[in-house]
């Protein structure tokens, strides 16, 4: 059996990538989607620093590329705990460069 955790993402992957690259989807629609989960925030804020979506403003987000169909939430974590170390290092070594 499936966690919680897994179909929410899987919810909000096949919403993202059932809309056109360009579109603006709003928060409160993802909730509508999905239905009302904390964690629909926390996958959301991954897929805008992985580059998936840009946030415009409060609650819209812009669909910057679609998800891969084989990227599941193990990938999700890996690939935004390896972005925040590079984030990180960027800033300490321009940091340091000064």
């Amino acid at each position: 059996m499936k966690s919680l955790d897994y179909n929410i993402f899987n919810e909000l992957k096949e919403y993202i990538n059932s809309k056109n690259i360009g579109e603006v989807i709003y928060r409160k629609d993802l909730f509508n989607y999905i239905g009302n989960y904390i964690s629909i925030d926390q996958y959301r804020r991954r897929l805008t620093i992985l580059g998936y979506l840009c946030s415009l403003k409060n609650g819209q987000y812009k669909i910057n590329k679609h998800i891969p169909e084989n990227f599941n939430t193990v990938d999700s974590y890996a690939a935004y705990g390896n972005k925040r170390i590079n984030l990180k290092n960027k800033k300490l070594y321009n940091k340091w460069k000064n």
